[in-house]
């Protein structure tokens, strides 16, 4: 096929239609792409990213969790993955990462 050849027309002789729902046609400058998802701050840490975050292990992040050193979890319905919010560690580590007690008592969440 030569530069000013174009490619045969597709069985019916029309162009493919593209999906009409927000972000479903590749070219939509509206899509979510792995790269964007990526730049953007998920807003809720599962174990695995909050021990990149905090450069621990795994093991490490659960007894923290264990012994009351980290900040509660968040629970999405029901769910027994343990997931903390981006915004509370932040403001736990900004806090100087106290222990849960104290940094309630510190946010006004005091038990």
């Amino acid at each position: 096929m030569g530069p000013s050849e174009s490619a045969p027309a597709r069985a019916g002789g029309h162009e493919p239609r593209g999906d009409s729902r927000p972000g479903a046609n590749r070219n939509d400058a509206q899509s979510v792409t792995p790269a964007r998802q990526a730049s953007e701050p998920s807003l809720l840490l599962s174990v695995v990213m909050l021990a990149v975050l905090l450069d621990l292990s795994r093991a490490t992040v659960f007894k923290l969790h264990a012994s009351g050193r980290l900040p509660r979890p968040v629970r999405i319905g029901g769910l027994r993955r343990l997931q903390w919010s981006r915004a509370e560690i932040e403001a736990w580590i900004e806090a100087g990462a106290p222990g849960r007690d104290r940094f309630e008592v510190m946010r006004g969440r005091g038990r």
